[in-house]
C-alpha cells in the first residue's frame, strides 16, 4: 500500500511539475497560434492561416494526454543533436506525405523541458515556424498535446470523397476565379486551374478576378488605397499587385498566365510586391510601360469594379471559383478543375479526354 501511495505521489508531482513548467515556458498551455499551426499541419487539418483555437486541455489546466502516454520524473537526457534528429524524423512521418518536412533550427534546455524551434518547409521554403517541447529524455513531444515519440503518429481520419457537383451546361463554359495575389490558397488554385484553362483554351471563357474589401482594418493605409475603400488582407501592396495583374489581363491577356505563374515563384512576400513585379514582367515579355500607365490611370476603376463583383456574387475569400455561375467546391488539382469544367459543356471537346499531369490537391483552406 505504501509503495502504491508513493507511486501515486510521484505521478502526481510529475503532473504538477509539467503544469508549472508549461505555464512557465512561454504559456504553451494557451497554445499560441504558431504551435497550433504545426499541429494543424501534422494532423492533416491543413496549414492554417485560419485554425487559431485553444489547445485541448484536461480538467485542472493540464494539457490533454493521449491514451497510454505518461510522464514520469527523469533526469536522463539525450544530446541536442540527437534530439533534433529524433523530432525531425517523428514530425516528417506525417509531413512528408503532404510534400513538407520539418527542420529543427534551435534546441534550448529549460528546467523540465527541451524547447525546440521547428521550421515547416514546403519545396524547400518555410511556411511556418513554431516552438515544440519535449521531455529531456526525448520520449515525449508536446505540440498542443503530449505524444509518445516511440509510437507512430495517429493516422488522420480519411477525408470523405465529395459528391460530384452538378454544373450548369453551356456550349462555352464561363469560369471566373477570385483570388488575392499573396493568398497561398489562391496561388494553389492558380497552379491547378491554369493547366486546365490553358488545355481547354478557346473552348472556355475564363476571367481572373480579385478579392477586394472596403474599410478593412478600419481603412488603414497599411491595407488599403483610395481612402480606405479598396483593401486586401495581406496589405496595400497586395492591392497594388491585384491592380497590376488586372492591367495585364486588360491589355496583354496572352501574357497573364505566364506572368502569374512566374510571379508566384519569384515574389513570395507582400512587402516586396511593388519591387518584385517589374523583373518578372520583363522576364515573361510583359510591356511594363503599359502596365504602369494602366496602373496610374485605371487602377482605381478596375479595383472598384472588382469590389462590386465581389458584393454581387457574395465572394468572401480566396480562392473562389465559379463555373457557369455555380461555386466550385472540389479539389484544386489540374485534373479536378478539368473534370469540373468539362462537366459543364453541352458537348465536351476532345481536350477533356486528355490527362493532365500533377497530383490532385484537396481544397484545404481560404484566405
Amino acid at each position: 500500500m505504501a509503495k502504491k501511495h508513493k507511486a501515486h505521489n510521484i505521478k502526481h508531482e510529475a503532473k504538477l511539475h509539467v503544469g508549472q513548467e508549461i505555464k512557465k515556458e512561454e504559456n504553451i498551455l494557451t497554445a499560441s497560434s504558431s504551435v497550433l499551426m504545426v499541429v494543424a499541419l501534422i494532423v492533416g487539418l491543413g496549414i492554417g492561416y485560419f485554425l487559431f483555437h485553444s489547445a485541448p486541455q484536461a480538467s485542472g489546466g493540464m494539457p490533454a494526454i493521449n491514451p497510454g502516454v505518461s510522464i514520469t520524473p527523469s533526469t536522463a537526457t539525450i544530446s541536442k543533436t540527437e534530439l533534433a534528429s529524433k523530432v525531425e524524423n517523428y514530425l516528417n512521418g506525417m509531413l512528408s506525405s503532404r510534400g513538407m518536412n520539418a527542420k529543427v533550427s534551435s534546441v534550448n534546455e529549460g528546467k523540465y523541458f527541451m524547447n525546440l524551434t521547428v521550421d515547416v518547409l514546403k519545396g524547400g521554403k518555410p511556411v511556418q515556424q513554431a516552438p515544440v517541447y519535449t521531455t529531456k529524455d526525448g520520449k515525449i513531444i508536446i505540440f498542443g498535446q503530449m505524444m509518445d515519440m516511440s509510437k507512430p503518429l495517429p493516422t488522420p481520419p480519411a477525408t470523405p470523397t465529395p459528391k460530384p457537383q452538378k454544373m450548369k451546361k453551356s456550349d462555352v463554359p464561363i469560369v471566373d476565379m477570385y483570388v488575392m495575389a499573396f493568398c497561398p490558397y489562391g496561388r494553389q488554385a492558380e497552379s491547378g486551374l491554369g493547366p486546365a484553362i490553358q488545355l481547354l483554351n478557346n473552348s472556355v471563357n475564363f476571367t481572373p478576378h480579385y478579392v477586394i474589401y472596403s474599410g478593412y482594418q478600419g481603412g488603414s493605409d497599411q491595407f488599403c488605397m483610395a481612402n480606405g475603400t479598396l483593401c486586401s488582407m495581406h496589405g496595400v501592396q497586395e492591392v497594388h499587385e491585384d491592380a497590376r495583374q488586372l492591367c495585364i489581363w486588360e491589355y496583354q491577356k496572352d501574357k497573364w498566365w505566364n506572368y502569374v505563374n512566374e510571379y508566384n515563384k519569384e515574389c513570395t512576400s507582400p512587402q516586396q510586391a511593388d519591387s518584385c513585379w517589374k523583373g518578372v514582367a520583363e522576364k515573361v515579355g510583359v510591356d511594363t510601360t503599359k502596365v504602369e500607365n494602366c496602373f496610374d490611370n485605371e487602377a482605381i476603376d478596375l479595383l472598384k469594379n472588382e469590389y462590386a463583383l465581389n458584393q454581387k456574387y457574395g465572394v468572401q475569400g480566396s480562392p473562389t471559383v465559379f463555373i457557369n455561375g455555380v461555386m466550385y467546391r472540389g479539389g484544386r488539382g489540374a485534373s479536378d478543375y478539368q473534370k469540373a469544367i468539362c462537366s459543364a459543356f453541352n458537348t465536351e471537346p476532345a481536350e477533356c479526354n486528355q490527362t493532365l499531369s500533377g497530383n490532385a490537391a484537396p481544397a484545404s483552406g481560404h484566405c
